[in-house]
């Protein structure tokens, strides 16, 4: 087949037949025997994106757009190529033309415009174009879920929460509405409406992980430690060992006082991710409290190497240091812990007080440690008992038999 005519006539019925790689073959035999038929370019363009092949869907149209700047069809589908090629800069630039080529009466090129522009960071720019997508047609949910989304991200979240709402009575029933709804409740703190949405997200849709994790977290929130455990665990099974679940089941496991579960979830974490200090921490802290404590010292260490200005960590690994009879290196703990927190009224500043008079006081430095123990009961008059130390710190039988010493020989210099 040599004739033009029947290139043409067999990319026609192609196009229509949705058999897009013969009509590029028809098409490009075409264009060898009519190089400047820029329809022929614009048709081939077109079944290059039909047929997903963007980066050369972009090569014809803008072959096309070199002879006519203004050709609106082009234009839009070159701006949905770039989009789906994630260069938001071009595609945001191609839509913008192509709006103020024709005014479009339908919403698409609003919509995406503001999704190139929500990428790009320009969340007003967004939202005014779901706003004029909103004025073109006023039933369509989407656009009310994808606003909802931009306010969430600005924290607006009594916006977020009506705009979800008019999404779902407007019929887009879907599991992303109601978990962007759920999360700012939850950032509000209505931990029961969040726990209802969330629940109804997983109800439409059981593989999402995402909404496990979530009402797992609020789960957590509201000391529901083995049911946000659950959900925890659900999320992993959808997932696989993501590290933030991970984490925080391994966080859920240590307050319902599962630690040997606990040890494991973040033994697997630190397989796959072994910088992650946070982990480390917590595995370093759980090893102390099963008296194995090279393995807490050498996590603790390790955490404090990769995060070395983060005051609980150090406060951590100079209450090991008592523990150890390190009393120095304790003390340079504590100390750097304070100097990495400014907020007195925080029980780990105040923890970093009690740990400095404990290890001056095992290290026969009373001065010291009587100054310290002033400057502890000074913030709060409870501290002159050792309940509230074993409230607030939750220090180990150790630390808290050697505390009761200490306060007793302070108190009866005192009365001296």
């Amino acid at each position: 087949m040599s004739n033009l005519e029947d290139y043409k006539s067999e990319a026609r019925l192609a196009m229509e037949n949705a058999d897009y790689g013969s009509a590029i073959r028809a098409l490009t035999e075409a264009i060898d025997l009519e190089r400047d038929n820029i329809t022929l370019y614009f048709t081939r363009g077109l079944a290059y994106f039909m047929r997903q092949d963007y980066d050369l869907a972009i090569e014809d149209l803008t072959a096309v757009l070199s002879v006519e700047h203004t050709n609106a069809d082009a234009m839009l589908t070159r701006a949905h190529a770039y989009y789906h090629t994630q260069q938001w800069d071009e595609a945001q630039q191609d839509y913008s033309e192509y709006i103020a080529l024709v005014t479009p009466s339908d919403t698409i090129a609003y919509e995406r415009r503001a999704g190139a522009l929500t990428q790009l960071g320009d969340i007003q720019g967004a939202l005014a174009d779901y706003q004029r997508a909103i004025d073109i047609n006023d039933t369509v949910g989407k656009f009310y879920y994808s606003r909802a989304t931009l306010n969430y991200a600005l924290g607006d979240f009594d916006t977020t929460i009506t705009e979800a709402t008019t999404a779902i009575e407007q019929d887009f029933i879907a599991p992303e509405v109601y978990e962007v709804r759920g999360s700012a409740y939850a950032k509000k703190q209505q931990w029961d409406d969040a726990i209802n949405d969330y629940t109804q997200a997983i109800e439409y849709d059981r593989l999402s992980a995402s909404s496990y994790y979530n009402r797992g977290a609020v789960h957590y929130q509201l000391g529901k430690y083995g049911s946000a455990i659950s959900d925890f665990s659900h999320a992993l099974k959808i997932e696989g060992d993501d590290i933030t679940t991970l984490y925080a089941r391994a966080i859920a496991y240590i307050d319902n006082n599962e630690l040997r579960n606990a040890r494991r979830d973040l033994t697997t974490l630190l397989r796959q991710k072994p910088d992650y200090a946070p982990a480390l921490h917590k595995r370093g802290k759980l090893y102390a409290m099963q008296n194995k404590y090279e393995k807490a010292l050498d996590d603790l260490e390790q955490a404090i190497t990769l995060a070395p200005t983060i005051p609980e960590f150090l406060v951590s690994l100079g209450e090991l240091e008592i523990e150890l009879e390190a009393y120095e290196n304790a003390i340079g703990y504590f100390k750097r812990a304070m100097l990495n927190s400014n907020n007195q009224a925080t029980h780990l500043y105040q923890r970093a007080i009690a740990g400095l008079s404990l290890a001056y006081y095992l290290n026969a430095q009373d001065d010291q440690a009587y100054a310290y123990y002033n400057q502890l009961v000074a913030l709060d008059l409870a501290y002159g008992d050792i309940n509230t130390w074993r409230e607030n710190f939750q220090w180990s039988n150790l630390l808290l038999d050697a505390t009761t010493e200490m306060i007793a020989h302070i108190e009866s210099q005192l009365d001296d």
